[in-house]
């Protein structure tokens, strides 16, 4: 009886242990795709509007608040006549994201065809209740804004930051309008 109780504990711990460091490897590669969402994210995303590919170009926003296609389409057409085509989006060297916060902005130098541009990017940690996000992501972007050289701020946001603006402030109707009910 001793001996079959030794070999159900050793079970229990090999177990527990497997699932730990399971979980373990879970939560690193949470940590890594966050880490890459500031990284890699807003240049992919604008390489994607800039292409057209919906989806590509929402793949790295919080979840459910990507921009909708007219947000996309009207800040594409207002960059590239300002800027020209998209080229790259990269983190400026030196500027660390806070740690600890759940929402923070971080300064991007933008590439366009016309030149090198100011901006930041914001992004939003998942804090909902409940379980992870559908994508997984505990990172997401919600505001990309480019700088031209006159101060201009040409900003493409997520579609609830959006909600809250005054109808006709962006130049855009919402998407949303259908889902209204009066």
């Amino acid at each position: 009886p001793l001996a079959i109780t030794a070999i159900i504990l050793g079970l229990i711990f090999t177990a527990g242990q497997a699932y730990t460091t399971v979980k373990i490897i879970e939560v690193g590669q949470m940590v890594a795709d966050s880490f890459m969402v500031v990284l890699t994210g807003p240049d992919d995303a604008m390489e994607g509007a800039f292409k057209g590919d919906s989806a590509q170009s929402k793949d790295w926003w919080s979840a459910g608040q990507e921009p909708s296609e007219a947000q996309t389409t009207a800040f594409v057409t207002e960059a590239t006549s300002r800027f020209g085509e998209f080229e790259s989006a990269m983190p400026v060297d030196g500027d660390d994201p806070p740690f600890g916060q759940a929402s923070f902005s971080i300064p991007f130098k933008f590439t366009f065809s016309k030149g090198e541009y100011d901006g930041n990017v914001s992004f939003q940690a998942f804090t909902g209740d409940g379980g992870l996000p559908e994508d997984g992501r505990l990172l997401g972007i919600v505001k990309v804004t480019v700088v031209d050289t006159d101060g201009t701020e040409v900003v493409w946001e997520a579609a609830k930051a959006d909600a809250s603006e005054p109808a006709g402030s962006s130049g855009e109707g919402s998407d949303d309008t259908a889902e209204k009910t009066e």
